[in-house]
């Protein structure tokens, strides 16, 4: 019985129970009105990857997910072709003979007309993608760990490859370069860099991706395996990844990226409105004005800090009022608006996940200091208020810097002697803080600890080993895993059907994300920083400590260091070959360190964003490890609100935490809100915004009811 209860509870085959519809009531407890202009057909919370992905999916003409290449190809000859042909001007990129249409012809991209009002509020106001380009910059991130094929682009899956060629930065550079460039080392190897002169390295945009194409292992080494299934599957149907497909899995450049999604900004005429101070408008300014400029999605500023779903009414110029079904959106600021669908698109949401013995040593740390500050300052508020913003700068700021909290790092983030990674990625934080660097400055010795197995501990490792420290240790729970991406290739590969097909045929949410956990495998390195670490190693600048963790800490105020005891599991093995540290299995030692680095992730908990308060109380819908059960369509109970990226895995997969997933459920939600739309549209009789345009049914070549082409002018 228990265990039938257990399927129950994470079954995905939800109850077909419908959410409570009740009347909205405002803070006065009267019932609930928004203007007119403060009511949107749909709302994105977000503006990283997933919700631009989501957007572009949105306002897409021709989605790569619902045409073939020469569907596309040939849809969009048919839209261009209203007078003659045009001479297209071709050149060649490079000394092959490939060749590619010069990009300063007019070619004027069609986007979808949608008659729904689009807004998307971010919290951060730095525009698209801040959040995701504060971490690169701050963690010096010089090549993305995704694929090429991973992307926001919506109309061709090979778009940032195109677009690399295109702007003639389609250069590839072996996977050592980022060892040689970090590590101020030049490769040893001419043939791998033939064009280099006089020992330069030249900066490629495009960084091979080694041991995924072709799997790069002998078919005598498979049969020899105990895995003789996938022996057999090898030497019959070939590698996971073709030798056709080796320019797809390369890592794009950080510039690279930047630049094309801000060329598809460009392309859907997406660009905020910015105000004097560079940051994007805020929503309540909008609000309060009677800007009428329509932009096919308008991205605002703005904290959502609670939702709820029930009836409100929609107030209109002349004084009418039509009573709606949809969502109240409080924000930060106090201003409330309406939606009618939500997407949420804001990954883990941000609250760092810190280790309880860094947690507790940290709490007893600002115990002490708030207590000697009570008692030698009493007569002197500021210098209390001074000692106590120091400890607890996100809580203590001014009101005139309230704007700007963002700048600065999280809540429960720092602390005295250490950070969270999310902290480091905030502008106002530096790396080391100044008390430290001024210890590196003058020459005395300095040790970093960097808690954490995955890529982002080997980033921030290298960054510490590169801003001075003279000692860095990378302490690790498990083993030094090395992988290309943080999913197995089996999930984008060849054979990416199968295992879609076992993770599909499962009805249990637990199930799945058993899978999702042996897909992902944990934190895991690629090889890039993998060759840099050991580089370091071998220069005896970084301890990389496997099969460790901290038993106590306890932070000294008045030498201002850690002390540490690090004890190895009793099952590690002593001869590791990643280890440079003679610590033998099952013993502790103590290590007095300068700085702690935590690197260990955010908490994963849907319910427990700060605007699902409301909702989650109401609706009560389980959670797997965090991730709740969203349906097939990535809905969020009854009601219309989706979810799109990492709280989405228990339908997409492991690839759900990456570009690769978000993509596949941006094509989910899209589908579904406007299949829900058109419903709509046809129960209340209102004439579509498009019905003048004729089905694919009129072409004879091309049968999807469901899809669309412009007609010639």
């Amino acid at each position: 019985m228990p265990l039938k209860q257990h399927r129950i509870t994470t079954s995905l085959v939800t109850s077909e129970s419908e959410y409570p519809i009740e009347q909205l009531l405002d803070a006065q407890g009267r019932p609930l009105r928004v203007s007119d202009r403060a009511y949107f057909d749909l709302v994105v919370i977000g503006s990283g990857p997933a919700a631009l992905t989501f957007v572009t999916r949105w306002l897409e003409e021709r989605p790569a997910a619902l045409y073939l290449e020469d569907e596309r190809q040939h849809l969009h000859w048919l839209k261009r072709q209203t007078h003659a042909a045009p001479v297209l001007e071709t050149r060649k990129p490079t000394k092959s003979s490939d060749r590619i249409i010069k990009t300063n012809q007019k070619n004027e991209w069609h986007m979808r007309k949608s008659s729904l009002r689009v807004l998307i509020v971010d919290k951060l106001g730095d525009g698209w993608l801040g959040q995701w380009h504060r971490n690169f910059g701050s963690y010096e991130i010089p090549f993305l760990r995704s694929p090429m094929f991973f992307h926001p682009d919506p109309s061709d899956l090979d778009g940032l490859l195109e677009y690399a060629v295109q702007t003639e930065r389609a250069k590839t550079g072996p996977y050592t370069y980022v060892c040689d460039m970090l590590t101020g080392r030049q490769s040893q190897s001419k043939s791998r860099n033939r064009s280099a002169k006089k020992g330069a390295l030249q900066r490629p945009d495009l960084l091979e991706v080694p041991g995924v194409v072709g799997r790069e292992v002998s078919k005598h080494k498979w049969k020899q395996s105990k895995h003789r299934r996938q022996a057999q599957m090898f030497s019959a149907l070939g590698p996971v990844v073709n030798e056709r497909d080796r320019r797809d899995y390369q890592n794009p450049s950080t510039p690279l990226f930047r630049d094309f999604t801000n060329h598809l900004v460009d392309r859907y005429h997406l660009h905020p409105q910015k105000g004097k101070d560079g940051k994007v408008r805020p929503l309540s300014e909008w609000l309060a004005t009677d800007d009428e400029h329509q932009m096919p999605a308008m991205l605002l500023r703005a904290e959502v800090i609670d939702m709820d779903y029930g009836r409100l009414g929609k107030e209109h110029v002349d004084g009418s009022l039509d009573e709606e079904e949809g969502f109240s959106i409080h924000m930060a600021d106090g201003s409330c608006i309406g939606a009618k669908y939500v997407v949420s698109a804001i990954g883990y949401g941000g609250r760092p996940s810190v280790p309880t013995w860094l947690a507790t040593a940290s709490k007893k740390s600002r115990m002490a200091k708030r207590d000697f500050v009570d008692r030698v300052a009493e007569a002197d508020s500021d210098t209390a208020s001074d000692a106590s913003s120091s400890t607890e700068p996100s809580t203590a700021e001014s009101e005139g810097e309230e704007n700007d909290k963002y700048e600065h790092p999280p809540p429960n983030s720092m602390g005295d002697g250490w950070a969270h990674s999310s902290a480091i990625a905030a502008p106002s934080y530096s790396v080391p803080p100044p008390p430290i660097a001024a210890r590196i400055a003058s020459g005395q010795p300095t040790t970093a600890i960097v808690i954490g197995g995955g890529l982002t501990s080997a980033q921030l490792t290298d960054q510490c080993v590169r801003r001075g420290f003279s000692r860095v240790i990378l302490v690790m729970r498990g083993f030094f895993k090395v992988k290309p991406f943080d999913f197995s290739v089996d999930w984008v590969g060849k054979y990416a059907n199968a295992q879609k097909m076992q993770f599909w045929q499962s009805d249990d949410a637990k199930d799945r994300m058993n899978m999702i956990s042996e897909g992902r495998d944990g934190g895991s390195i690629n090889p890039v920083y993998a060759k840099v670490l050991l580089q370091h190693a071998q220069d005896g600048r970084v301890e990389l400590r496997t099969h460790t963790e901290i038993e106590d800490a306890e932070w000294n105020a008045q030498t201002q260091k850690w002390s540490l005891m690090l004890h190895r599991k009793d099952h590690a093995r002593a001869d590791s070959q990643y280890m440079n540290n003679a610590q033998q299995p099952g013993t502790s030692v103590p290590v007095i360190a300068d700085y702690i680095v935590s690197s260990t992730g955010s908490d994963v908990s849907f319910r427990k964003l700060p605007f699902m308060h409301t909702l989650a109380e109401k609706m009560q819908i389980p959670e797997v490890s965090g991730v709740p059960i969203v349906n097939e369509d990535l809905q969020y109970g009854s009601i219309p609100l989706y979810c799109i990226g990492a709280y989405s895995a228990v339908q997409i997969g492991p690839t759900a935490f990456n570009l690769g997933g978000i993509r596949e459920g941006a094509d989910r939600v899209a589908a579904h809100i406007r299949d829900k739309a058109e419903e709509h549209d046809e129960a209340t009789h209102e004439p579509k915004a498009d019905s003048d345009v004729p089905s694919l049914g009129h072409f004879a070549h091309f049968l999807y009811h469901h899809l669309q082409v412009d007609a010639a002018d």
